[in-house]
Order: structure tokens, then sequence, then C-alpha cells
């Protein structure tokens, strides 16, 4: 009998105490996804794709007719919503280029699709935002989900989670040939889609006629290359705060300052590499300075407003006004602001 306990009481402890298989991401397909973001901004290609985006103010549609030479060209001609139907983007000579539209159609388009980001779709490519992804793989599991097939072709999806609940998550869907993303979807800390493109068709293709990419007729209306440079640091004269309490896992980025329509602005933007929350802070302007006199900024006042569909979180405290916003619970970003003080060394980061 005793001998019968000893190797059952051995499996038991086994199946307490061993370590979790599935609490690590598999290596290959953290390769395969870190090559997929490369594979996607340098790929050749025709496609179709479709971008949704949903914000508290909605949710917006837009489909692409995509073509993307090896060299970074590209010409997107919009195909829905219909009032853009007519409208070509053109990305060559360091710059983006666009139909040009007359102050009625302008105004009509910006109120179809004023929140999605064009620069982002344009600019970084088809493929799911991370915003560091050696910091990703220290706070995230990348795992294989199954092989699916979108467009015709093969892939591999991958989800891209964290055990902390109040985390963004996704959805990757790879193709295996050329390990271009052919399809993601992003989820906000609740679960809930947000973000999402997929391609209906495509066509890989060695070279591209650059007579796609003329530029003829159109006008520019953004400019790539001044975008990319460093923009003018701001003289800020103030003794900077930063939180004392972060949401695990969660680094500093960079710090960046700028002249804003109420006085220079510091920006510190902090990741666990996917996550993001950003901290914005300035001078009070007068009217908050009003505001401050009338409530007891000593205690803690966290309050929120929607700023572009999302939640903007504000603090006024010794004569500055602080904003935060991040895509993770409400109340961790309530908490850091809660958790202020005098940090500055961020000033000399600055330069």
């Amino acid at each position: 009998m005793q001998s019968l306990i000893r190797p059952v009481f051995l499996i038991i402890c086994l199946a307490i105490f061993a370590p979790d298989s599935h609490a690590s991401s598999d290596e290959k397909y953290v390769g395969i996804l870190r090559e997929s973001i490369h594979a996607s901004l340098s790929a050749s290609y025709i496609g179709v794709c479709t971008y949704k985006q949903k914000t508290k103010d909605g949710e917006w549609e837009t489909w692409l007719n995509v073509t993307r030479s090896s060299d970074e060209q590209k010409k997107v001609d919009i195909i829905y919503p219909e009032s853009m139907s007519s409208v070509a983007i053109v990305q060559t000579e360091g710059a983006l280029w666009m139909t040009p539209l007359g102050e009625k159609d302008l105004k009509k388009i910006q109120n179809a699709i004023k929140p999605i980001a064009w620069y982002r779709i344009l600019k970084k490519g088809e493929a799911l935002e991370f915003e560091d992804f050696d910091l990703l793989t220290q706070n995230y599991l990348i795992k294989k989900k199954g092989h699916e097939t979108i467009a015709e072709r093969p892939v591999w999806k991958l989800a891209v989670y964290s055990n902390k609940k109040t985390r963004p998550s996704a959805e990757v869907w790879i193709d295996k040939e050329t390990k271009v993303q052919l399809k993601y979807v992003r989820f906000d800390a609740d679960g809930k889609p947000v973000e999402k493109l997929q391609f209906n068709q495509i066509e890989f293709t060695q070279t591209t006629s650059p007579d796609v990419f003329v530029r003829a007729g159109l006008e520019k209306i953004i400019d790539i290359a001044q975008q990319e440079q460093a923009p003018p640091v701001a003289e800020i004269a103030f003794t900077p705060m930063a939180p004392t309490f972060l949401p695990p896992g969660f680094k500093q980025k960079f710090v960046h300052s700028w002249d804003g329509h109420s006085g220079p602005t510091l920006h510190v933007l902090y990741t666990d590499g996917f996550a993001a929350l950003s901290f914005y802070q300035r001078i009070q302007n007068d009217k908050e300075k009003e505001w401050a006199a009338t409530n007891d900024v000593k205690c803690p006042k966290v309050r929120k407003f929607n700023f572009r569909g999302r939640d903007l979180y504000i603090r006024d405290i010794d004569e500055l006004h602080f904003a935060a916003m991040g895509d993770i619970d409400p109340c961790e970003i309530a908490e850091s602001l809660c958790s202020l003080e005098a940090k500055p060394e961020l000033t000399e980061q600055l330069k």
C-alpha cells in the first residue's frame, strides 16, 4: 500500500509545483511576430484592406486599395466612405500627396473619418504598432492560436496578451510565406475590439511600376522628412513632476517638450511595450488657476474629460496643470496622477 501512495503523492506534487508550460511565450512565434513588423513595412504588393477604429465617440471604417513598393513608396485609393471614393494619396519623395479638395469636400471628409489615424496607416504601414518590442516580450505572452486562411493565403494566428487583466491585447494573422501581417485586431483592457485591419485581397509583387507613384496633379499634405526630424525643444521654466507609482512593468520611454497654445508643455511617455501611458504638464493658465483657487488641490482631485474619443484625466497642483491618458485601467492612471513628486532631472533629459 505504501508503495502505491508514494508515486501518487509525487504525481500530485509535480502537478502542483511544476512550472506552467503555458506561462511563457513560444520563442519561435516571438521571432515570427518581430519579423512580421519589418516584413509588413518592406514588402511589395497590391491589395485591398479594411480598417476600423472604435472610440467613445463611435465607430469608423474605411476601405483602401493599397499599392506598396519595397522602397517605401505607396499609393492608396480610397474606396469607402463613398464621400472619399475619388481621393488618392501617394507617398513618394519624402512626402504625402493627395487629390486636391475644395473646402466643402474637405469638411465632408473630415466629418466622415475624423478620428482615423491616416498618418499612422499611410506612413507606419499596415502592421500592429508596439511601443517597444523588447519590453513587450518581458510583459506579454506571445502564443500561436492556430492556422487559418486570410485573403486565400495560409497564415499563423498569434495572440499577444498579459496575465494582468488591466492591459490591452491583440491577435495577429501572419502570412506563412512572406511574414506580412494580413490581419490584426487590438483589444482594450476590457477585451473589447478597438482597432482592426484586414486584407481581403493581396498579391505580392517583385517590382512595381514607378508610374503608379506619380504625384502630378496632387498637392502635398505632409512633409514626412520634416515630420521625422527632431522637433525643437521648448524651454521648460518650471520644475517638472513625475509619478512615483507606475503600473507594474512600465518604464519611461521618452521625454519631449514643445510650445503649446497654453505655453511650453512637457510630455513623458511610459510603456510596458504595448500599452502606453502619457503624462503632459505645463504651467496653469488663468482659467485653471481660478479653478484651483476655489478647490482643495491638496486633496488629489482627478477629473475626467472626453478628448477626441478618449478619456483624459486631469489634475492641478502647485500651479501646474497635468493631463494623462493611456490604454490601461483608469484606476492605475488616477493612482499615478495622485503620486506626483518633483523630478527636475526630466528637463536634463530634453538636452
